[in-house]
Order: structure tokens, then C-alpha cells, then sequence
């Protein structure tokens, strides 16, 4: 798949552009911003896990989550579903492998892209009972069972513009997405370099939350001889989350006969979240209760760099060595009865050689590749 169709849809994730485009291949999005959707190819293949393996101009990824890269630095995504996988990828590929080639430099061609895109995400509302309707339902069920309603709250008979419309009290109907990329290119018959810079905002459908990520990238060759050629891929990423709840049940359960508030002459003026009203005739929590005590937010930082080294001593053969690591640190932070801090590093790395023709991947399984894999990672509670 070319990068051209990925950039087709505004999304955050590469994968969700695959979505009904690659035959075999099984897409379910997330649904919040910044969730990684889920990718399933040939069907489910073990209950231990189906998620495929990633890489990255030729870097193996320890993770599934690619929000990493920026849409418009993908030059192309290739797909490996048969035994092929194994064969490279060793058993790391038991369910398949996702390539990504990113966007490369080109002797004597400049090049300077600029993308912008804002657009609106939509949610219809869906049909709810109002309170009279809830009202009468709510009887009806306890007068079928021949019981009296334990009906709660403090009036009968409503009429279709009394209670509360809970959908428009929590969620926004229409939220913004907002998508900008800058991209340099150029090179000569020694150096060549790709430069871009990307910024992806994706507000929630609440009043509070959102997700946004900040995509650098830097890949560099240089060819010191016909036969020598010495490359840096450097990627730096930040991501952001804050307060994206999951309100819709709530919004569509809660007693729609249920004020927001109590009455101001039961107001806890020590503790404004006391005043939320709880539901009449449910087990419903408030969620505007809810969405007001949000106060939580995710900071993630992502190094991704792979070094290689390339000889080609005949036309036919090239021996390459690469290095690639994957280093990233993520601070969550969230209020629960008093400041509450999260710390969680890791760092992966990984080394690759091997002998071959290059020119495609059927000649590459009659070579040799040695692969190697270090981690660590740590957390710490901060309060």
C-alpha cells in the first residue's frame, strides 16, 4: 500500500487507513484518540496474543502501538501473511509481519511538502427516552410484575421537556481533528536526507480530553565509495493524553429525571463535587459527576534511531549491519483522593546482520541474519 492512500484518511494511526483495504487482514479501531487499534492477521492464531510484528525501515519493533510515525513520512506498507514472514522475521512473525518503509532522500531532486488539514468528528446521537417516557416504562415494569414502582423521584407525570438530556449535559456532538506535516528532501550522489515534522491533535468528545503527538524525523545516507555506505534514521516523538473518559453508556443509562445538581439549599460548600445529584431511580453514577472529578493526564517520549553500515564488495551481494533502538519514557499523572505520579521507562534495542541480495525479499531468505534483542524497563510510583 503507497503512502498516497494512507494519507487519504486523517487519522493518527497508519493502521486505521488499512481498514477493508488488505485482503486477510482484520482492523478494529480503538475508538478514543491515541488508542491503538487492533490488527489481527489470519484470523486469531493463539490466546497468548495475534497481534503481528512491526518494522520499521528494517528496525523489529517491541510493540504494537505505531503512533509514532507520521502518515506522511510512510513511503509504503507491506503486508507478509505466509510462511515468507518465519522465514526473515523468525518466529517474532508467527503472525505475520507489517513492513514500513519511510520516505527516503533522492540525489539531485528537492522536494518541500506542506499538509495541513482541520476536520470535525461526529457522533449522532441515539435515541434516548426522556423522562416521560422513562417515567412510564419505569412503571410499567413494576405494575407488570403486579408491585408498586419504587419511583423516587420527586414529581409524576412528566412531560417530554422535563428531566434531563444527559447526551447533550456530557457529550459534545461534533469534536475537532486537527493534522499538519512539513517535509524536506534532497541529496547529491554522496549525501542524501529526509527532514519532516508533524503535529496531530485530536480533541474527545468530552468538554476535557484530548490526545496529541509531535513527530520528528531525520534519515540520512552517505555513500563515502561505490562499495561504502554509512546511513542514520532518527525519530523522536512526544505524545500527550489528557481526561478522555468513556461516558456513552453512563449518558444513556443515567435516570433522565435526575437533575445535574442537588437543590442549592443542599450545596456542600467545602466540597463542590458533593452537589452532584444521584440518580432517582437507578445505580447509575452521575456522569457529569464523573467528567467533572477528571483530572488526569499521560506525557510519553519515544527515540526510535537505527545506524547501519553497508558494504557491497560485488554487484550482486551486500553485506549490512544495523543497530536499532527503540528508547521510550511515559509520566502519567491522576488525581485519587490526593496527587498521585507515575513513572515508566523502557528501552529496546536490537542488532541485525546479514548476507544477501537485497533487491527482494526471496533472495534475502537464501542469506544468513543473526538477530539479538535487549530490554529493561522500570516503574516507579511518585506521590
Amino acid at each position: 500500500m503507497k503512502g498516497d492512500e494512507i494519507t487519504e484518511v486523517v487519522t493518527g494511526n497508519a493502521m486505521d487507513a488499512l481498514q477493508g483495504k488488505v485482503s486477510g487482514v482484520q482492523i478494529a479501531s480503538a475508538g478514543g484518540p491515541g488508542a491503538t487499534p487492533k490488527v489481527i492477521i489470519r484470523g486469531i492464531t493463539s490466546v497468548n496474543g495475534s497481534s503481528p510484528l512491526y518494522v520499521v525501515d528494517g528496525v523489529p519493533l517491541n510493540t504494537t502501538n505505531i503512533n509514532f510515525i507520521n502518515n506522511n513520512d510512510i513511503q509504503s506498507m507491506e503486508v507478509l501473511k505466509d510462511a515468507s514472514a518465519s522465514a526473515i522475521y523468525g518466529t517474532r512473525a508467527s503472525n505475520g509481519v507489517i513492513i514500513i518503509t519511510t520516505k527516503k532522500g533522492a540525489a539531485g531532486k528537492t522536494s518541500v511538502d506542506f499538509s495541513a488539514s482541520v476536520g470535525f468528528q461526529q457522533i449522532p446521537k441515539p435515541s434516548i427516552a426522556w423522562a416521560d417516557e422513562y417515567e412510564q416504562v419505569f412503571k410499567k415494569r413494576y405494575e407488570n410484575d403486579g408491585r408498586v414502582a419504587p419511583w423516587n423521584s420527586p414529581y409524576e407525570n412528566y412531560a417530554p421537556v422535563d428531566g434531563t438530556d444527559w447526551w447533550k449535559e456530557v457529550i459534545n456532538d461534533v469534536t475537532l481533528v486537527q493534522n499538519y506535516s512539513l517535509g524536506v528532501r534532497d541529496g547529491n550522489d554522496k549525501f542524501i536526507y529526509s527532514f519532516s515534522l508533524g503535529y496531530f491533535r485530536n480533541n474527545s468528545q468530552y468538554d476535557v480530553g484530548y490526545w496529541d503527538k509531535l513527530n520528528l524525523r531525520l534519515n540520512t545516507e552517505y555513500n563515502f565509495t561505490d562499495w561504502l555506505k554509512v546511513g542514520l534514521d532518527v525519530a523522536p516523538n512526544m505524545e500527550n493524553w489528557a481526561d478522555t473518559p468513556n461516558l456513552f453508556g453512563a449518558a444513556q443509562s443515567m435516570d433522565p429525571t435526575t437533575p445535574v445538581l442537588r437543590p442549592e439549599d443542599q450545596w456542600d460548600l467545602e466540597n463542590p463535587m458533593n452537589n452532584y445529584q444521584r440518580s432517582y431511580n437507578n445505580q447509575e453514577w452521575n456522569p457529569a459527576g464523573n467528567l467533572a472529578r477528571m483530572d488526569s493526564k499521560t506525557r510519553k517520549f519515544q527515540l526510535l534511531a537505527n545506524p547501519f553500515i553497508e558494504i557491497r564488495p560485488i554487484k550482486q551481494l551486500i553485506l549490512r549491519t544495523q543497530f536499532g533502538i527503540n528508547f521510550w519514557m511515559q509520566r502519567s499523572d491522576w488525581y485519587n483522593r490526593g496527587r498521585t505520579s507515575q513513572i515508566q521507562e523502557l528501552f529496546d534495542s536490537s542488532s541485525e546482520n546479514y548476507i544477501g541480495d537485497l533487491s527482494s525479499f526471496d533472495k534475502v531468505v537464501a542469506g544468513h541474519s543473526y538477530w539479538t534483542f535487549d530490554n529493561w524497563n522500570s516503574m516507579r510510583d511518585v506521590r
